[in-house]
């Protein structure tokens, strides 16, 4: 190419409004603010020269962006206290991906991707903790209360179950517990039932 055609490109290019820099024989410099469309069209133009295409089309339009999925970063610490609780060592958790341990075995990536497909972003958030007179309101209303109590009561009688007695007696009651997620696995409670009933405590 010549200088001429240096100078044409540069022109063609700022008749379709695309910011450039410089125009050389390796190809076209564009300013910072040059978008992704723009520097498609101007790297065609450079490529098809001498022949570029007509001046008076209409620019193309920029693509509409992607929407963005806004992620309750309660949601992700709620899956990553739920790996934890299940003994996968994960070291990250995102919207898109888990980060697992070098010692992550195969059966518990597969667990966890089981998981993390279920997994519902856009669910409310689930409350760290609750107290527990919170927490047994709940119970009562979900018609648990007794249920619960007489599972401790016989887990007691058996000399197992005096850590669920100290944790059914505190003052709080944590979502990550894993005495309060044990007795609740026994009674065939779900993740996301205990979740609801977590929700269900915090209105109390």
């Amino acid at each position: 190419m010549t200088a001429a055609d240096f100078l044409a490109i540069a022109e063609l290019l700022a008749a379709f409004s695309i910011p450039v820099i410089a125009v050389t024989a390796e190809g076209v410099e564009y300013g910072m603010e040059a978008t992704a469309v723009q520097r498609g069209r101007g790297d065609r133009i450079f490529a098809a020269w001498p022949a570029p295409p007509d001046p008076g089309q209409p620019p193309e339009p920029e693509p509409e962006p992607l929407p963005v999925p806004v992620t309750s970063p309660e949601r992700v610490l709620t899956l990553h206290n739920r790996l934890s609780l299940m003994g996968i060592p994960a070291i990250g958790v995102a919207r898109d991906r888990i980060d697992f341990g070098a010692e992550a075995t195969e059966p518990q990536r597969a667990t966890a991707t089981a998981l993390f497909d279920a997994w519902d972003w856009d669910a409310p958030p689930v409350p760290a903790q609750v107290t527990a007179t919170q927490a047994k309101l709940a119970l009562i209303d979900a018609g648990l209360y007794e249920a619960v109590d007489v599972w401790i009561t016989g887990a007691e009688a058996e000399q197992r179950g005096f850590r669920y007695r100290v944790v059914w007696d505190a003052s709080n009651w944590y979502r990550t517990s894993r005495e309060l997620n044990e007795i609740a696995g026994e009674l065939g409670l779900t993740d996301p039932q205990v979740d609801d009933l977590f929700r269900l405590a915090a209105t109390k």
